[in-house]
């Protein structure tokens, strides 16, 4: 994988840093040690040392922050201001720092209600300061861009929330998650109102491109699941609405999130679920053959994603597995989608007409 770095920004005095300890997660713990990279998969340690600026005479000046690896070259940088310093980036500084005391935060029980789920285990979440900024993110996000809170979306917030430190204030990392959805995560949770009625039809779509593709690249474990009456939306959903960040290690979230970026390809968390499937292929057809029907499910909610995605190799693969699926499938697809804005309108006829269109390419494929 390419260099990358974090970029450090000037210190803010308004965005003040304490170490109380939030009660309700339990005892006080102290910040973790430095991260270090390993042979194949970044460790699992705190984040917030490992983005401290390095001590300059100049608290101003940007500067990457080095981690020393033992079994890669030398050093790595992690910088994510190439991809997110987008020509918004500033106005987003700006509109956080202006607005931010205009937020009701309190107000959005959705957001509180998983604040105490999110990453609890999480010595830097066990700190109130941070489980703050965490709440202003979420909240400021969702308030002043017209977003409809799904459960999850914290665990997308959290590793940008874990880049504050004394020159990387919370505004900086707002700034650079709303980039983030911005550029590179389908806009799935923008609310429509239908017939006095909120929904997310672009969460929805989606979910039936995702099962579409399955259908092309995985012909058999789609029949197994239409044959037993699965629903895709109860084991896709929560991949698609955390990235993959739910039960993951932090440290493999940073590595998912900078491979994504690279991809600069909002379609390509559907080739990623749809990889993901596929690298489990085996495993799906043995539960079906055994009739573990209930085994199935279990291991499609909870086992499959910690299995396939448990190291820096693992990720590695995952994506190289979606870059073929993407390679082999038919241009038509992403045609008909960038018609439609990938998510920018739903279209039950879109939908059909994409559905038909991928059979008889299958039905071609088959004939040569």
């Amino acid at each position: 994988m390419d260099k990358i770095s974090l970029e450090t920004s000037e210190k803010h005095p308004s965005d003040t840093h304490t170490d109380t300890t939030i009660d309700n997660f339990g005892k006080q713990t102290s910040s973790a040690s430095q991260i270090s990279l390993s042979d194949t998969s970044w460790s699992d340690a705190s984040i917030k040392n490992m983005f401290s600026p390095e001590k300059t005479g100049d608290e101003t000046e940007e500067k990457p922050i080095e981690l020393t690896d033992s079994g890669m070259d030398s050093k790595k940088r992690l910088n994510w201001g190439q991809y997110l310093k987008d020509d918004k980036y500033i106005l987003d500084l700006t509109n956080f720092e202006k607005n931010r005391k205009n937020c009701h935060s309190s107000k959005n029980t959705a957001i509180k209600k998983d604040l105490n789920r999110t990453r609890a285990e999480d010595a830097y979440f066990q700190k109130k300061s941070n489980v703050s900024a965490l709440l202003e993110v979420a909240s400021f996000y969702c308030e002043f861009n017209n977003i409809e809170y799904q459960q999850g979306l914290l665990e997308i917030i959290t590793p940008f929330v874990k880049l504050r430190s004394q020159s990387f204030r919370t505004r900086h990392c707002y700034a650079y998650f709303v980039s983030f959805m911005r550029n590179y995560f389908p806009n799935i949770l923008t609310p429509i109102l239908v017939n006095g009625v909120t929904e997310l039809p672009h969460l929805n779509a989606t979910i039936n491109y995702c099962g579409i593709l399955i259908s092309y690249h995985a012909n058999k474990v789609s029949n197994i699941l239409r044959e037993l009456d699965l629903d895709i939306r109860t084991f896709i959903t929560p991949w698609i609405l955390t990235l993959f960040c739910k039960g993951t290690k932090m440290s493999l979230i940073y590595e998912i999130f900078t491979r994504y970026m690279e991809e600069r390809d909002k379609l390509f968390i559907i080739y990623l679920v749809v990889a993901l499937i596929l690298q489990k292929e085996n495993e799906l057809i043995r539960y079906a053959e055994k009739k573990e029907e209930t085994q199935l499910l279990v291991y499609l909610t909870r086992s499959l994603k910690e299995e396939t995605i448990a190291s820096s190799h693992d990720i590695e693969n995952l994506f190289e597995e979606a870059r073929r699926i993407k390679s082999q499938t038919p241009l038509s697809f992403e045609t008909i989608i960038s018609q439609i804005g990938l998510l920018k309108t739903q279209s039950n006829f879109f939908i059909e007409r994409l559905r038909l269109i991928l059979i008889n390419s299958i039905k071609f494929t088959r004939v040569q």
